[in-house]
């Protein structure tokens, strides 16, 4: 059954005040949910485009994220943010290195680059699911 919505794109870009990370205007598609999703709520997934995460998440790749599991250094993350009010908002694929008070601290693989976004621009952050929780391996 394909019942996980696409919500459009995230990029795997370079943050930047003039750049949108991400395209969502509602689902773009809907995709069959993997096993060991059976029962998971609130589950959807994305398109990665730009190649700042590529090898290991390229661009046209899709990507499942889950906003009920916990976000913790070292995993991949979909962090949305918006610089003010009635700002649409963007939304990037990065690696979360550190989560402190008055920032968080992702990673970019291609060019290497770490990157402090402020908490106060911070919407949300769900965890990218692997493969092996994809599986339930």
């Amino acid at each position: 059954m394909r019942d996980i919505p696409v919500m459009g794109t995230a990029r795997g870009s370079a943050i930047h005040e003039d750049f949108e990370g991400f395209d969502i205007n509602g689902p773009v598609d809907y995709v069959h949910r993997p096993p060991a999703l059976a029962g998971a709520k609130d589950i959807y997934a994305i398109y990665v485009a730009g190649d700042s995460m590529a090898p290991q998440h390229s661009a046209g790749e899709l990507r499942f994220a889950h906003p009920h599991r916990p976000v913790q250094p070292g995993c991949t993350i979909i962090i949305q943010t918006r610089k003010e009010n009635g700002d649409p908002g963007q939304a990037y694929i990065k690696n979360l290195v550190r989560r402190s008070a008055g920032k968080v601290t992702v990673e970019q693989i291609n060019p290497p680059a770490t990157i402090d976004i402020p908490t106060e621009s911070i919407v949300k952050m769900h965890r990218v699911l692997t493969l092996n929780e994809l599986f339930g391996i």
